[in-house]
């Protein structure tokens, strides 16, 4: 008996809810420190991960530093739905302040090659690019002692930020500024590298796919079956049938295997 299989591969968008997933905790690609004193902000090069970057200010100098993380279709789809973002990581007080507290930007400028400019004036108070704040758990100690901070953001207790984060899944990054929200006294910290890392909770979108196989008649007949990995079987279901697959899925379906009855088999995306 000759059997027929076919194979869908689903590359289109829609905005379906469909199971939870998680990315992350992720450590930042590029790292960058942007210094500012009475002229115009510089940077002295992409930082590695194994180093610390000071924030705050510190002499009448300020410190601002910035994470970019990479974030491609077949990590997180575009369109995804955003149940959660969080943001972690560790410091130490460099300047005698119990604790540090930081606002959070997407300042959505490429890390690699950036303008100095633009990046500063967009994490300037009152800038529109704020999309977020947190702060540190305890009181640290100068040089002896690491805090953390974590961040959590949901649609509920910060659409802003949720929003803003979706909305960079378009150019496949996210492009992190954080201040200090003390920026205006003599405090700073060192933020461990290493330590920031984001984490996503997600829902992909979901493509409805239409399947049906037809008589000469022109009237639909017998089942469809789809390949079900956990059981290692097909699992049948009535012609005509409309499904809802996640975007990027592949999909191994079966025909009937009464070939000489079947006029034509009819795929379409809803």
């Amino acid at each position: 008996m000759k059997k027929t299989f076919l194979m869908i591969l689903l590359f289109l968008w829609s905005v379906i809810l469909n199971a939870q997933y998680i990315s992350g905790p992720d450590t930042a690609s590029y790292k960058r420190k942007v210094i500012k004193g009475s002229g115009s902000p510089y940077s002295t090069g992409l930082s590695y991960n194994n180093n610390s970057l000071l924030i705050g200010k510190s002499a009448d100098i300020k410190y601002r530093i910035f994470y970019q993380w990479s974030f491609p279709d077949n990590k997180i789809p575009d369109n995804s739905i955003i149940d959660t973002v969080e943001i972690f990581f560790t410091y130490s007080s460099y300047t005698q302040y119990p604790y540090i507290a930081v606002n959070y930007y997407n300042v959505g400028v490429d890390l690699l090659t950036p303008n100095m400019d633009t990046l500063w004036n967009r994490t300037n108070y009152g800038s529109n690019y704020l999309v977020g704040s947190g702060q540190g758990n305890k009181y640290g100690y100068l040089g002896t002692q690491t805090d953390t901070v974590k961040s959590v953001f949901t649609a509920v207790s910060n659409p802003v930020f949720i929003n803003s984060f979706k909305n960079s899944l378009i150019d496949d990054k996210f492009i992190l500024g954080i201040q200090s929200n003390m920026e205006n006294y003599d405090y700073s910290w060192n933020v461990s590298n290493y330590t920031v890392t984001i984490r996503v909770v997600f829902s992909p979108p979901q493509q409805s796919v239409f399947v049906d196989q037809r008589l000469l008649s022109n009237s639909s007949v017998d089942s469809v079956g789809i390949w079900n990995i956990g059981q290692n079987k097909f699992d049948k279901f009535q012609a005509p049938q409309t499904f809802n697959w996640e975007l990027t899925s592949t999909k191994v379906l079966q025909s009937s295997q009464n070939l000489s009855t079947i006029k034509s088999i009819k795929i379409g995306l809803v």
